[in-house]
C-alpha cells in the first residue's frame, strides 16, 4: 500500500509501510531458504565434475605416454603410469569415499594413491594387469574429486582399456576384463556425474 503524504508547503511523497516491507522481506528469506542449497550443491557438482573429468584425462594422456616409452604387454599394470602423471605425493593414509551402490571406503595405505595438483587423489587397484590386449582388456582406478573422505559416496570408478580409452564403470564396455575376470557395468557411477 501507497500512503500519500504532503503538507500544505510540500510536494506529495510516495513510499511503502513497515509491514510491506516485511512481507518483502519475509517473502524473499523463503524465496532464498529454496534457492541457495540447491544453488549450491550445484556449483558443488559441476567442480567434482569437472576434476573428474580432469583426472580421466590425466589418467589417459599418462597412459599415452607410457605406451611411448615401454612395450605395452597384458601384463602391464595401471600403476606403472605413476611416472608420468602430475601429481604432488604419494599418499598413504587417506581414507576415500566409494562410489554409488558402494558403501565401501578405500585405505590409501592398501593400494597406490597419489595427491594431485587439483586437489583430488586418484587410487589404482591392488597390482592387477590387463590380463589381454583386447579393447575389452582393462584396469581400474578410483578418483575420489574432493580428497576426502566425507562419507558421501563421491568417488567415480575409472576403467583404463588396454587401447587408451578410458570410461566410467558404468558407462564401461559389457563383459571387459582384466587379470581377475569379466566385469559388466553396474550402477556405480554417482548421480552427480555426467559425461555431457
Amino acid at each position: 500500500m501507497l500512503l500519500k503524504t504532503g503538507h500544505k508547503s510540500t510536494k506529495s511523497v510516495w513510499g511503502f509501510t513497515l509491514a510491506e516491507l516485511l512481507i518483502s522481506l519475509a517473502i524473499l528469506g523463503v524465496i532464498a531458504t529454496f534457492t541457495i542449497p540447491k544453488l549450491l550443491v550445484a556449483q558443488q557438482n559441476t567442480q567434482r565434475i569437472a576434476l573428474t573429468k580432469e583426472d580421466f584425462a590425466m589418467v589417459s594422456n599418462a597412459f599415452e605416454m607410457y605406451k611411448q616409452n615401454n612395450l605395452l604387454t597384458s601384463n602391464s599394470k595401471v600403476a606403472e603410469i605413476t611416472p608420468y602423471l602430475n601429481y604432488l605425493q604419494v599418499d598413504t593414509s587417506s581414507t576415500l569415499d566409494g562410489s554409488r551402490n558402494d558403501s565401501l571406503s578405500y585405505v590409501c595405505s592398501n593400494r597406490v594413491c597419489l595427491k594431485l595438483h587439483n586437489g583430488s587423489i586418484l587410487a589404482f587397484g591392488n597390482g592387477g594387469s590387463f590380463g589381454g590386449n583386447n579393447t575389452t582388456n582393462m584396469q581400474w582406478f578410483l578418483v575420489d574429486p574432493d580428497g576426502a573422505y566425507k562419507g558421501d559416496s563421491s568417488s567415480v570408478w575409472g576403467v583404463l582399456y588396454y587401447n587408451g580409452r578410458v570410461s566410467t564403470w558404468g558407462s564401461m564396455t559389457p563383459l571387459s576384463q582384466d587379470a581377475d575376470g569379466f566385469w559388466n557395468p553396474g550402477n556405480y557411477d554417482p548421480l552427480w556425474f555426467s559425461w555431457n
